[in-house]
């Protein structure tokens, strides 16, 4: 059953803002609340909410709201489609040109200058817009995935060649990007459920692979709130590392991108040992599984020197043009 409000011109619709929902409950409510931060006008985008058959009273919530957003598009599945096949009903029944994804546990953050953003985009041809976002964990709030001050453009196949050298999966998560909905329909490219913790990643690739740009924007839009009841607090990081070495193959295998196994190895151990969003948990299996994995370990063990030296060394770099731009010295 779906419920749209006729008043929205679908010929206008700017951006959807997707909410792929299972029992949300009163964190549903958070995230509906949070949209009055969206700085674009009522009749330039759309909520969007597909429920996946929840259990709990989400339904009864996203109504609550109707009367206050009149641009509220409230979707009922007929059956549990699983998380990430409802992610792609999200990809189906989007009616704007761009997308963001907004899960229950997320909130749109103040000032989100969503407006510049799809200016952006429209005058840059972009077909992926990444930005930082507002990690929340208990009382404090971080400023996570932090490239630089300014918009940064980025060639794609230099970009995601560069990271699956440093094994890096740079579009997580991927409520803190902007996706052109035009592309995606165009490629037809959706969520490979296959991929329980990486389906996103890979999405994000082929996107990125099918865009003439894509850019980095400095100002977050998202609040991503480590609650309980996210699916990052199920799994552990050697299940995580798993994934992504299934995925970094994957990648490489269908993108024809070739990279140092070893280096990558060393650059994926880097990760795991600052990773913080998934906690300690398996860290030591995980790393002790790439060694273990690995015809030459040897070589690994002399690679990562240079990879932290590298990662330090640009770590350092940038928080001294940050500093310096600060104090006015730099433009």
């Amino acid at each position: 059953m779906t419920h749209n409000n006729e008043a929205i011109d679908s010929d206008r619709i700017l951006l959807t803002i997707a909410i792929p929902n299972y029992n949300g409950g009163e964190n549903l409510r958070r995230a509906l609340e949070s949209c009055n931060h969206v700085d674009l006008e009522v009749v330039d985008y759309e909520i969007l909410v597909v429920d996946n058959c929840s259990t709990d009273n989400s339904i009864a919530i996203a109504k609550d709201f109707a009367p206050i957003y009149q641009n509220l598009v409230l979707k009922e599945n007929n059956a549990n489609l699983g998380r990430i096949g409802n992610w792609n009903e999200c990809l189906r029944f989007a009616r704007g040109k761009y997308i963001i994804f907004l899960f229950a546990n997320d909130e749109i953050a103040e000032s989100p200058h969503l407006k510049r953003k799809i200016s952006l985009m429209d005058s840059q041809a972009l077909g992926l817009l990444l930005s930082p976002f507002i990690l929340a964990r208990d009382s404090s709030r971080t400023l996570e995935k932090k490239e630089a001050g300014s918009i940064i453009y980025k060639e794609p196949s230099k970009f995601m060649a560069s990271c699956l050298a440093d094994a890096a999966l740079p579009y997580a998560p991927i409520q803190a990007n902007i996706y052109n909905l035009e592309v995606i329909k165009d490629r037809k490219i959706f969520f490979d459920e296959a991929f329980e913790l990486t389906s996103d990643q890979i999405f994000s690739f082929y996107v990125s692979y099918y865009s003439k740009r894509i850019a980095f924007h400095p100002i977050p839009h998202i609040i991503w709130n480590a609650t309980s009841t996210r699916f990052h607090s199920q799994v552990s990081m050697d299940m995580v590392v798993a994934e992504d070495l299934r995925t970094l193959e994957y990648l490489e295998r269908h993108l024809k991108i070739r990279v140092s196994k070893h280096r990558q190895s060393a650059a994926l151990i880097w990760r795991i040992l600052r990773e913080n969003v998934f906690g300690n948990s398996g860290k030591g299996k995980a790393i002790r599984g790439i060694i273990r994995d690995s015809k030459r370990p040897e070589l690994i063990l002399l690679w990562l020197p240079s990879i932290l030296f590298h990662k330090s060394t640009r770590k350092m770099l940038k928080s001294f043009a940050e500093l310096r731009k600060a104090e006015g010295r730099w433009d």
